[in-house]
């Protein structure tokens, strides 16, 4: 920002004011007796140190990087905190489909949540599993929906500043 304070886009007025000039319009005025700090001051008033579409450009980013951490984990049953990741819905859609393939629909099995938490499970504990997950994730892309709807809406900084993009997630 101190280079444009010191660049051809400073005009001096009449009055002894100096004012920055953009596109040719004037986008900041300081005083006469204003230190080259004011000046600086100014301008980055006027020009937060991002643009708005670099600024919406990486609130969006960061939005899609926090709707995949939450879509990793989900409630399911009992448990608070479940892995909902796309290998864990692939190996429960391939399990209902060998089960089914292989004529055993009406049989249990083991799944294991996690360290020492097993759980004997149907067919139908499978698919209802798999549902869960599903519907998961579907929650956590209405909400980036929403969300990356308002950031690219934004007419502001200000606006963006309203925007909170840890807010709205399914547990």
């Amino acid at each position: 920002m101190d280079d444009v304070a010191h660049s051809e886009n400073i005009r001096t007025e009449e009055d002894g004011s100096r004012s920055l000039i953009v596109d040719g319009s004037v986008v900041a005025t300081v005083a006469a007796d204003a230190t080259q700090a004011d000046l600086t001051a100014a301008i980055r008033a006027n020009f937060p140190s991002q643009s708005l579409a670099n600024r919406k450009e990486r609130m969006l980013a960061d939005l899609a990087a926090l709707r995949w951490t939450k879509m990793q984990t989900c409630a399911f049953g009992s448990r608070s905190s479940i892995d909902a990741s796309d290998t864990t819905a692939s190996r429960i859609a391939e399990t209902v489909v060998l089960l089914q393939a292989t004529g055993q629909g009406s049989a249990t099995i083991q799944w294991k949540f996690g360290v020492g938490d097993f759980q004997t499970m149907t067919l139908t504990d499978l698919v209802g599993y798999g549902g869960t997950i599903a519907a998961h994730w579907q929650l956590c892309f209405a909400n980036e929906e929403t969300l990356d709807t308002r950031i690219n809406g934004a007419e502001d900084h200000i606006a963006l500043d309203d925007i909170d993009i840890t807010t709205g997630w399914p547990a």
